[in-house]
C-alpha cells in the first residue's frame, strides 16, 4: 500500500498571520509569568511583615512615619556596640549568644520646637531609663515621658517615638545618650544580621 502525501502549500499572507499568532502566544506567556512573579515577591512581603510584626507586638501598624521628622536633625554619632557572636564551636556567650549590646551617642539640632524625637529602631529593645536627653548649652536634663514604637506597615519601617516632658527649643543643640540590646538574626529580618563564610576549609 503506498502513502501519499499532500503538501500544503501556504499564502503569503497565511503564514503572516500564523507568525503573528505565534509572538502574540509568546507575549502572553511572558505577560503570565511575569504577574506570577510578581505576585510570589509580594507574597513573601507580606509573610516577612507579618514575622516582624509577630516578632514586636508592641509596635503600631501606622503609616505616620513613612519618613522622619524634619524638626531635629543629626550632626554627629558616636556609636560603640559590642557583638556575641559564637562563630566557633568552642565559642558560647550562653543567653547572650547572636545578640549586641550597644551604646549611642547622638548630637542633635533642633530647627522646630518639639517635644518628640523619633528615630529608626528594628528589633532593638531599649527602655526609657536606658535614655538621656541633655540640653548642650548647659547640660541640663530633659526627662523622657514615655516611649511608643510604630511600624509602617507596606514598607516595614519601624521606628521608636521618645516622648519627653519639656520642649526642645528651636536652634538649639541637643545631646541624646542610648543604651539598647538588639538580636542578631537572619539576612530576611534586615538590620544585623548573620551569614557563613568559608575560611581555609572551614564554614564559620
Amino acid at each position: 500500500m503506498k502513502v501519499y502525501y499532500q503538501r500544503i502549500n501556504f499564502s503569503f499572507e497565511a503564514k503572516i498571520l500564523l507568525i503573528l499568532i505565534v509572538f502574540l502566544a509568546f507575549i502572553v506567556l511572558f505577560i503570565v509569568l511575569l504577574i506570577i512573579s510578581s505576585r510570589q515577591r509580594f507574597e513573601r512581603q507580606v509573610t516577612l511583615n507579618k514575622r516582624n510584626s509577630s516578632a514586636k507586638s508592641d509596635a503600631v501598624i501606622s503609616g505616620q512615619y513613612f519618613r522622619l521628622p524634619t524638626t531635629i536633625r543629626p550632626i554627629y554619632y558616636d556609636l560603640k556596640l559590642q557583638i556575641f557572636l559564637p562563630y566557633t564551636e568552642n565559642l558560647d556567650f550562653g543567653e547572650k549568644n547572636f545578640t549586641t549590646e550597644a551604646s549611642v551617642m547622638i548630637r542633635i539640632s533642633c530647627s522646630h520646637a518639639t517635644d518628640r524625637i523619633v528615630l529608626n529602631a528594628k528589633k532593638l529593645k531599649i527602655d526609657k531609663n536606658e535614655i538621656r536627653v541633655l540640653r548642650e548649652n548647659d547640660n541640663s536634663s530633659i526627662s523622657v515621658l514615655s516611649i511608643d514604637r510604630y511600624q509602617h506597615g507596606v514598607s516595614d519601617i519601624h521606628v521608636i517615638e521618645i516622648r519627653l516632658k519639656q520642649m526642645l527649643k528651636s536652634a538649639l543643640n541637643y545631646v541624646v545618650y542610648i543604651n539598647y540590646r538588639g538580636i542578631i538574626s537572619d539576612v530576611w529580618s534586615g538590620g544585623l544580621y548573620k551569614t557563613e563564610y568559608d575560611f581555609n576549609g572551614q564554614t564559620r
